[in-house]
């Protein structure tokens, strides 16, 4: 048809490069953090893009924005989003189109400009990793991923989907601890289902390079044993390291406060 011809010369042909290669490529990276990861307590549903963009005080992104990061040297764009409160019930969980729409824009900011652009889910809370919520994480996981990877599968190399930032039991003892076994097994069970759903989506899906972790995206030693890596000839692998803490932490903190 029409239509699948004018997709077919809009899809980008995706190298044949591995992930240490393109890894090689990317250098200095700035993330768009308090933005399409924020989060309203108590949605009523009716909110737009806006009101979720800025709820946390950020501003509306601009490409304006996205080529001055460039022009400062940084080639890679990490783009957090939340998709919690703007996608539907189950089963199929279908992910608002303004804010698909929405978040296209800012990855179009980043690939534009020929930069790297990370898009991943950041402050989830339904992916919790226990034993009993394993069952219902996977099947929403699965079904917003396969969304994503479909509506982005025409993008070349330059766009890496990120499975879950930092996936942990909030609130428990062991949330910055390095976790428990339990945790460990659904969070390996759940990166796999990812990385199956992308490369089942075809198109650049197929090679694309995606990036998995370990319990809360953390370098203790314990949470890094008990990771499971997927087999797979295009993966990176992300851990969050802020040390020394004094020095990490307050100001980390502090920019997230006064933004």
């Amino acid at each position: 048809s029409a239509s699948d011809a004018a997709d077919a010369a809009d899809a980008k042909t995706i190298r044949d490069i591995t992930s240490m290669e393109l890894i090689g490529e990317m250098k200095t990276g700035w993330n768009l953090g308090n933005t399409l990861d924020s989060t309203i307590t108590n949605p009523t549903g009716s909110e737009t893009p806006t009101d979720w963009e800025t709820a946390w005080g950020q501003p509306v992104t601009t490409k304006a924005m996205i080529d001055s990061v460039k022009a400062q040297g940084f080639n890679v764009l990490r783009v957090p989003v939340t998709w919690e409160g703007k996608f539907g019930e189950a089963p199929d969980y279908t992910i608002k189109a303004d804010w698909l729409a929405r978040v296209k824009e800012v990855v179009d900011y980043g690939i534009d400009n020929d930069m790297f652009v990370i898009l991943n889910m950041h402050h989830e809370e339904w992916h919790m990793p226990t034993a009993d919520n394993e069952e219902s994480a996977e099947k929403i996981l699965r079904a917003l991923w396969a969304q994503i990877a479909d509506y982005f599968k025409d993008y070349d190399e330059k766009l890496i989907f990120e499975g879950m930032n930092e996936p942990r039991v909030i609130g428990s003892a062991e949330e910055w601890t390095g976790g428990t076994q339990e945790s460990y097994d659904v969070i390996n069970q759940l990166f796999q289902a990812f990385v199956d759903t992308v490369r089942a989506s075809g198109g650049s899906n197929t090679d694309r390079t995606v990036i998995v972790t370990d319990y809360a995206q953390s370098a203790e030693k314990n949470a890094i044993g008990g990771m499971i890596v997927p087999k797979d000839d295009h993966i990176i692998v992300s851990l969050h390291i802020y040390a020394p803490w004094n020095f990490c932490g307050p100001v980390r903190c502090a920019a997230a406060t006064t933004a």
